[in-house]
């Protein structure tokens, strides 16, 4: 995970793709993984299925709190979001007219 001074996940392009999404949003990524051998780290793991077309999974952060991460199609996953974070780190509703914006001009 380490390149230079600055930390660089290695794997699968998807996961580190989220994986420095997560570093940059400022989640302590190392940290998670490091407790990933704990057998009570990870609650449920559907994997990736092509009539799903997305996988998920669903981990204990040790501190009471659970977190979901789930990757897949934006055009699949988007329909059951109902937030997101703000660039100001608010959680806002996502409407239907956000959610075609962001599959239009994001993606």
């Amino acid at each position: 995970m380490t390149k230079g001074k600055k930390k660089t996940p290695i794997g699968n392009v998807t996961e580190c793709g989220l994986i420095r999404y997560l570093m940059d949003s400022g989640v302590a990524c190392e940290e998670l993984i490091s407790h990933r051998t704990r057998a009570s780290f990870k609650i449920l793991d559907i994997p990736f299925n092509s009539s799903r077309k997305r996988a998920t999974s669903v981990i204990n952060l040790g501190n009471g709190k659970i977190r979901v991460f789930v990757k897949g199609a934006p055009e699949i996953v988007i329909k059951s979001c109902h937030h997101y974070h703000s660039t100001e780190g608010r959680v806002v509703n996502l409407e239907d007219a956000k959610k075609l914006q962001i599959l239009n001009t994001q993606i």
